[in-house]
């Protein structure tokens, strides 16, 4: 297979067919304890905040009683209050931006620029096992951008999902953040809840094997490939590692 640099790379074990054969591309949830952090702090209340709250509660009023007292009188009698009056608004923000911004709410997928990157291979939990899918981004519907590499975690759930930590910023991933509410389809394959989107076949420029991927797989993964006639034409490479030399290399199959 020709690797070309406008590629990006998706890992994946036995689901690929599925995937491919339903022309779906598979989505993952919040799964990594950094994405799945307590929802932020409860967020400030600022001067305006408590006024707007304070002007609503007046104007809850009966007319009879805001004949009788002004909003800067009715102000005046809530200060002794004021302070258990900012720990429900600073509550209620916070629940309302933790429903809005839930980590159930997203999906997303991270992808691999580069897959002659031997510490990329072994980012996966099977490793070498893996069968990396090789997409244009440019041929995809969806908006795949660079993740952003930090310390601090961000407080908004899908700022997260397109971030990463530090650490891992020699392996230079894209990402692709999507809500629920726009998948395409939520299926259980093998006892594993996938979340799909639309996958154009135009997408697909290819597939690398792991040199680990059992016989089985390849079998099976060989025999859909060249009899689906979207994927036919498009190269099917496995990894190999000779002998005495000091990187891998794919081979066509």
């Amino acid at each position: 297979m020709e690797l070309t640099e406008n590629r990006c790379y998706l890992p994946l074990g036995a689901e690929i067919i599925h995937c491919l054969k339903w022309g779906m591309l598979p989505l993952r949830q919040p799964d990594k304890p950094w994405m799945q952090l307590p929802p932020p702090p409860p967020m400030a209340i600022s001067e305006a905040d408590y006024l707007n709250h304070m002007q609503r509660e007046y104007e809850r009023l009966n007319p009879g009683i805001q004949g009788l007292l002004s909003f800067e009188q009715f102000l005046q009698q809530a200060q002794t209050k004021r302070p258990q009056i900012e720990q429900a608004l600073r509550q209620y923000k916070t629940q309302q931006s933790a429903r809005q911004e839930g980590p159930n709410d997203w999906c997303y997928q991270h992808f691999y620029p580069d897959p002659n990157s031997l510490l990329a291979w072994q980012q996966q939990d099977t490793g070498f096992s893996r069968i990396w899918l090789a997409l244009e981004p440019e041929q995809l519907p969806y908006d795949i951008k660079p993740l952003h590499y930090r310390d601090d975690v961000p407080a908004r759930y899908r700022e997260r999902l397109s971030s990463a930590p530090l650490s891992c910023a020699p392996l230079q991933q894209s990402g692709l953040v999507v809500p629920v509410s726009e998948l395409a389809k939520q299926i259980s394959v093998q006892g594993v809840g996938m979340n799909l989107l639309k996958l154009p076949p135009k997408a697909v420029k290819g597939v690398l094997l792991g040199m680990n991927c059992p016989a089985d797989q390849v079998k099976q993964l060989i025999h859909f490939w060249r009899s689906d006639m979207r994927y036919q034409r498009k190269p099917l490479s496995q990894m190999i590692w000779p002998k005495g030399e000091y990187r891998f290399r794919f081979k066509t199959l």
